[in-house]
């Protein structure tokens, strides 16, 4: 369903979400229940939060069915949701703003954390679940810099965190069935690489980043290189999208042009037009500058890390597990050979050589070594 559609069929009615902990439920929603006339079913929902796995209550009105309450229950915390008539939206907003100390927005369409429970649940429940991330979620300031640090906190100060948009996968597909995906999810707080591919039963999580223990260390960055190259031709006016999308997953080491590298990183950030210089600075993070990382080859496997790595470094990519589906990633990497000709090659390389011309400056070639990026 599209915004419009939603917007639409939703006229008259409004969207709240609030977190809130165990021993708070049962209050909120008997208060809740007189205000948008729907029952609340007090022994349903102790059965619900008693569960062991994380589960749902979910009420609907007798007389209008778009109206609400979801609760999902989690294992420290809950989220609430509530749908009700337009009319009934500032009491409600009231109520729920005693538990919670943002602001309360309609999340109806923007920021709502419905599609996720939807999604995990499998729910029929109307969502917005048709978007064009290209020309709006890619295109916001507020998206890219969580996407850099996982997390929001100082910058904003609401709860407007949620992209229901990064829900689903965002696909680079390289043949019709097989290709790169990056999952995101609606609260950004992590970012994972995964391979799908005929051979595979589900994708393969290649790698993944957050603020725990990461383990980006997925592609080499000659096998990046002929990625973003290829998907530059097929996002020819965005094309640095998937480029910073898919740059925390590869590894820069001592055998790589670090100064070039660096040049190309900053001017990406620089043509979003978004950020200043001194945020585009601080985004070394999406870089791991690796000197010592070295890559190992075999006639069966081809490129892996050995399992005896630094501390420093963490990837799946190795031999020890059995797991990794090096096979299937080398026929995705040939499959991009199979589609870019020469000339396609010189096209892609040279719409980069002129974002380098035209964003970047003599500075940016020392910007790794002077941001001490190998930690």
């Amino acid at each position: 369903m599209t915004e419009q559609q939603l917007l639409e069929k939703y006229a008259g009615i409004v969207q709240f979400q609030v977190g809130f902990y165990n021993d708070e439920g049962e209050e909120i929603l008997e208060r809740i229940a007189p205000l948008v006339d729907i029952s609340f079913d007090k022994q349903a929902y102790i059965e619900a939060k008693g569960r062991q796995k994380s589960s749902i209550y979910l009420k609907r009105s007798q007389t209008d069915a778009r109206c609400l309450v979801l609760v999902e229950f989690m294992t420290y915390s809950h989220t609430l949701i509530v749908r009700c008539k337009e009319e009934a939206g500032a009491a409600v907003r009231e109520l729920l703003r005693r538990n919670e100390n943002k602001k309360i927005e309609n999340t109806l369409i923007k920021h709502s954390m419905m599609n996720a429970i939807v999604r995990r649940y499998g729910l029929n429940i109307d969502i917005v679940d048709e978007f064009d991330l290209w020309n709006t979620v890619f295109k916001d300031h507020r998206f890219w810099w969580e996407y850099v640090h996982f997390d929001a906190h100082g910058l904003y100060d609401d709860d407007n965190s949620i992209y229901p948009e990064l829900v689903d996968p965002i696909r680079f597909p390289i043949t019709e069935d097989a290709g790169l995906m990056v999952w995101i999810g609606d609260d950004i707080d992590m970012s994972s690489l995964h391979l799908f591919h005929p051979s595979l039963a589900n994708s393969f999580e290649l790698g993944w980043d957050d603020l725990g223990r990461w383990h980006p260390h997925a592609l080499k960055w000659e096998e990046f290189e002929k990625l973003y190259l290829f998907l530059t031709l097929r996002h020819p006016e965005q094309f640095v999208v998937p480029f910073l999308l898919m740059l925390r997953f590869a590894v820069v080491t001592r055998l790589e042009d670090v100064k070039a590298i660096a040049r190309k990183v900053k001017v990406a950030w620089r043509s979003l037009g978004l950020f200043s210089e001194e945020e585009i600075e601080q985004f070394d993070r999406m870089v791991w500058f690796k000197p010592h990382f070295e890559w190992t080859q075999d006639p069966v496997h081809g490129w892996y890390h050995a399992c005896d790595s630094p501390d420093d470094v963490y990837s799946m990519r190795h031999v020890c597990s059995g797991e990794f589906p090096f096979q299937a990633l080398a026929e995705v990497m040939q499959a991009i050979d199979r589609q870019m000709d020469e000339a396609s090659w010189k096209e892609a390389v040279a719409k980069w050589d002129a974002l380098v011309e035209t964003y970047s400056i003599d500075e940016d070639e020392h910007w790794l070594e002077r941001r001490g990026a190998e930690v």
